[in-house]
């Protein structure tokens, strides 16, 4: 079971060091895109295993913003760039971590060897508020944080139909002749999987563009043309556990009071995030010592 991890990572040398060689305990390698903003590209591991993508390949990245597509399309470039055939490719942050061993890992994969493992929010119910994210035009400014700003971004949802229903007047034409697909942007995708969506994109520029003005476009880009292609019949939800706690911008973080909480969701899941060694450290070397 030959597994590309893919990795989004911005800071924390030693976290992301100390994740990279619990990740090459697999018969693994792993690709890592470093935020542009980043300063932390000398202190990388090498490794042969360990491809850290030129800064010409990089992007800064930003919260609710297209970069992070684009550089999730960079590291797929490079995976297929290698000429290696892997079975998996695993999307993950610096601030990941293995719940379970490298041995359940592999075993996990191999039972269900063709399964694609991607999170698709199915409840229709929740499916027009997270259309709006996708199906008008935002500028980019309105990702960011300060109240002012979610002032005008909620006035601009009200104008145009609500936050669940937009008034066809302000409806873009879609890049693909599918409904959008929403889920976590954490995937363990099959290596045939992934090579389909990256060659769409090379193929189709269009479909990058549309999401430039688009908010989170992260959590509908890559579920959007898995669940159009023909991999969609065998799925999973997605592999890594996230705690969110309330209305929050970026999950909660996990620390060693986690600890029974993340026992139980290795039964389920074989990653974590998010993880902080500026935070707690303690947790990892938890996790670490009951493997």
């Amino acid at each position: 079971m030959k597994i590309a991890y893919i990795m989004l990572c911005h800071k924390n040398a030693e976290q992301v060091n100390t994740l990279v060689n619990e990740l090459l305990k697999n018969d693994a390698d792993v690709y890592i895109h470093l935020d542009l903003k980043s300063n932390i590209r000398d202190e990388i591991i090498k490794n042969e295993r360990v491809i850290l993508l030129d800064e010409k390949e990089c992007y800064s990245v930003s919260w609710g913003g297209n970069d992070m597509i684009k550089a999730t399309l960079s590291l797929l470039n490079k995976v297929k760039q290698s000429n290696k055939k892997y079975d998996y490719v695993w999307l993950v942050s610096g601030q990941d971590f293995p719940i379970v061993s490298a041995e359940e890992i592999e075993n996990r994969l191999s039972k269900n060897s063709s399964t694609n493992y991607i999170e698709i929010i199915e409840d229709s119910k929740e499916y027009n508020r997270y259309n709006k994210l996708y199906e008008i035009w935002y500028p980019k400014w309105i990702t960011k944080n300060n109240n002012f700003i979610k002032s005008i971004k909620r006035i601009y949802m009200i104008i145009t139909g609500g936050f669940n229903h937009t008034f066809k007047i302000f409806k873009r034409k879609k890049p693909i002749d599918y409904n959008f697909q929403f889920g976590s942007q954490w995937w363990t995708l099959t290596y045939d999987a992934t090579m389909y969506i990256l060659d769409y994109c090379n193929n189709n520029p269009k479909y990058l563009k549309y999401f430039e003005h688009c908010i989170i476009p992260d959590e509908c880009f890559f579920q959007t043309l898995f669940m159009a292609s023909p991999y969609r019949s065998k799925r999973k939800t997605n592999l890594t556990f996230v705690n969110w706690k309330g209305d929050r911008r970026s999950p909660s973080t996990l620390t060693i009071e986690d600890k029974e909480m993340l026992k139980d969701k290795s039964k389920d899941f074989c990653m974590a995030r998010k993880f902080d060694f500026e935070v707690d450290s303690e947790i990892i070397k938890t996790i670490q010592k009951g493997k």
